[in-house]
């Protein structure tokens, strides 16, 4: 039998433990596995959500690749040099929101940085990497982009991984690319993009493709595969180096349309 005494110490230690418990609880559910609990911002075009880190980054792309309602059509601004691995977008929830890397109030853009993988030995087995995997509609403006891709399954890309276009082309604008693509799948037959793998129904303007590609023949400055949809509008392919075999803008055309002038010449 427990005398009087030890009994009440005893009910004082599970008293402390179920409030450390309950106070565990609730700072595990206001924060998200990536130890992020907000984002600066409100997700509006005049208060876009903030991205000034890794972290920032790694929750945006949880919320949109969860579903969470909200974050997969708001606006994002990047207010700083990051370096991520995560990607962005799902075919059940792809990015449909604005993007800008925009310095404000200057005309400089912050640059994004995107690796994965770092030679042959460890080059990622898995279809369709890039830093936005799928988008819908969205808009990704003013931005540097560098970092790797070495894979061995193909079908990667500098920025967006397939565009599942329903009814609005997702625009992508003055944008600098120095994203470097390694391929090693064996059968040499995947396509990949400087930009997209998969760029139907995007249109391309002010961007500039000035990586390098050591890939297959499938492989396009700019896509390996576009449609109809598909624009591209004063843009530069102008590669460092690697080995390509690339139709200049894109691989698989399939009726997109180049204009090299621009809708306006005196622009």
């Amino acid at each position: 039998m427990i005398c009087p005494y030890k009994k009440q110490m005893i009910m004082k230690g599970l008293a402390i433990l179920r409030r450390f418990i309950f106070t565990l609880f609730t700072v595990l559910v206001g924060v998200n596995l990536w130890g992020q609990s907000s984002l600066s911002g409100a997700g509006t075009s005049g208060n876009p959500y903030i991205i000034a880190s890794e972290a920032d980054w790694n929750y945006f792309a949880d919320k949109v690749n969860t579903g969470e309602a909200g974050y997969a059509t708001a606006y994002y601004r990047l207010t700083a040099d990051i370096t991520v691995t995560t990607m962005v977008g799902t075919p059940e929830h792809p990015f449909s929101g604005t993007f800008n890397g925009r310095q404000e109030g200057v005309y400089n853009a912050y640059t994004l940085t995107f690796n994965c993988g770092t030679s042959f030995d460890d080059a990622t087995n898995e279809e369709i990497v890039a830093p936005f995997r799928y988008t819908n509609g969205a808009t990704i403006r003013s931005l540097i982009l560098r970092g790797a891709i070495h894979t061995v399954a193909g079908k990667e890309a500098g920025l967006i991984g397939v565009n599942t276009r329903t009814s609005t082309n997702t625009t992508v604008e003055y944008i600098i690319n120095y994203m470097n693509l390694y391929c090693y799948e064996i059968l040499w037959n995947e396509e990949g993009g400087g930009y997209a793998y998969d760029g139907s129904g995007i249109s391309f303007s002010y961007c500039s493709y000035e990586g390098t590609i050591v890939a297959s023949n499938y492989h396009g400055g700019f896509c390996g595969k576009a449609d109809g949809n598909t624009e591209f509008t004063r843009c530069l392919f102008d590669p460092e180096g690697g080995y390509y075999w690339a139709e200049n803008f894109v691989y698989d055309a399939q009726g997109a349309t180049i204009n090299y002038d621009g809708p306006n010449p005196a622009i």
